[in-house]
């Protein structure tokens, strides 16, 4: 603003506040120990300057916006006239900002004071503004720059985690393809040795060459069970999941029925609760349930009588809605909860071959056939007790 325009401005100011007969405007700066008025038509001052105090030793209002501060004040001004004044300062321009009015011209009847106040509120208003506006300019500033700086990072962190997330993908493919190769390249080899032991034991009389044969039998049908876990593992990450209504109580009266053709004299007592269904790939979750049931059928037999259930609990934690948690139950050898955490690794074994056959993969498939339905598995037992196999499949209700 020049020094030609300030009168014009000024001029306009006091023509919208109507600050009264005694009212005034002044924009000062400091000046030594003094101050410097500039002119304005609401001050008749012309490039004045002036004390900071008055007569009697009061700090003028200009003096009060010069030295930072806003609000207002009953003093006396340069005239020794009391005067009722809002001051303030002027940004960082090292200005002042005084508006002010006779106290005699404020203190008359109610109808006429308000007719003075309101334009002094007003301007007090005014410059309370100003003095908000530049408060709040450098905090506005920093936080668009803030916003700004954290979407550069989000946008720069969901880049590396695409890059990351395609080369973690890429990585599991390869790894899932060499299984898959180096499973399937095994099994003739092993299908060959397994042939040609055959072959021997026929020909082999001595009772401790044919133990060894017999040792080298259980080592490539031990080897031969491995490479079908791997293949079957690598398969497994490769098929697609087709979602559909299973009748879950069909699939396992379908596998019990299997299990109990291979050992017809085995004394055995099934409870299969009826009508369970539930939507889920038929064949993932048929091997879930050949696993469950296959298993508590294996660690059952040593029982004078084998006790097998499938079923599903009420309702998880008795809440009406939750998703259906199915259950699988056995009368058998059961196991230590302190090494529960190996349950569903990879060739991870909690009885040793001498005592139950098996590869190690199979519950680590049905984790990852649960997972890939959005459920979870877990397994509840204690040594010579019998086992409990919980599992959901999420939000799986037809």
């Amino acid at each position: 603003m020049t020094e030609e325009s300030l009168p014009a401005t000024t001029g306009a100011i006091k023509d919208a506040t109507r600050l009264g007969e005694t009212g005034e405007m002044a924009l000062c700066a400091p000046f030594g120990l003094k101050i410097q008025c500039f002119p304005t038509t609401l001050n008749p001052l012309v490039n004045t300057t002036l004390s900071q105090r008055s007569s009697r030793g009061d700090l003028l209002p200009m003096a009060h916006a010069l030295a930072g501060k806003t609000g207002f004040i009953n003093t006396q001004d340069y005239r020794n006239q009391e005067v009722e004044a809002a001051y303030a300062p002027v940004g960082d321009l090292g200005l002042g900002m005084v508006l002010k009015m006779d106290s005699a011209e404020l203190h008359v009847p109610a109808w006429t004071q308000l007719r003075y106040l309101i334009p002094l509120l007003l301007g007090g208003l005014i410059i309370a503004l100003l003095l908000l506006r530049w408060l709040l300019a450098p905090l506005v500033l920093r936080l668009v720059r803030s916003e700004a700086r954290i979407a550069g990072l989000n946008t720069a962190l969901e880049q590396r985690v695409g890059e990351r997330t395609a080369q973690l993908e890429a990585a599991n493919r390869d790894l899932q393809e060499f299984a898959h190769s180096v499973a399937h390249d095994l099994r003739q080899p092993f299908i060959a040795i397994g042939g040609f032991i055959g072959l021997l034991e026929r020909s082999v009389e001595d009772e401790r060459a044919r133990h060894y044969v017999n040792r080298i039998k259980d080592g490539v049908r031990q080897a031969g069970e491995l490479t079908d876990a791997l293949l079957a593992l690598a398969n497994l990450s490769r098929v697609e999941l087709r979602l559909q209504e299973v009748d879950l109580s069909t699939l396992a009266f379908s596998v019990m029925d299997k299990l109990q053709q291979q050992d017809p004299d085995r004394v055995c007592r099934i409870h299969i609760e009826p009508g369970l269904r539930a939507q889920a790939d038929a064949m993932l979750i048929r091997l879930v349930l050949e696993e469950l049931l296959g298993n508590a059928w294996k660690f059952t037999s040593r029982r004078s009588q084998t006790e097998i259930g499938f079923g599903m609990l009420s309702e998880e934690a008795g809440t009406s809605g939750a998703e259906p948690v199915y259950v699988v139950r056995d009368n058998g050898e059961g196991f230590d909860m302190a090494h529960a955490d190996k349950l569903f690794r990879s060739f991870q074994r909690l009885h040793s071959p001498e005592e139950f056959s098996g590869a190690g993969v199979g519950l680590a498939n049905c984790q990852r056939i649960v997972a890939r339905h959005g459920g979870r598995i877990w397994a509840e037992s204690a040594r010579g007790e019998g086992s409990g196999f919980f599992f959901t499949l999420g939000n799986d209700r037809p």
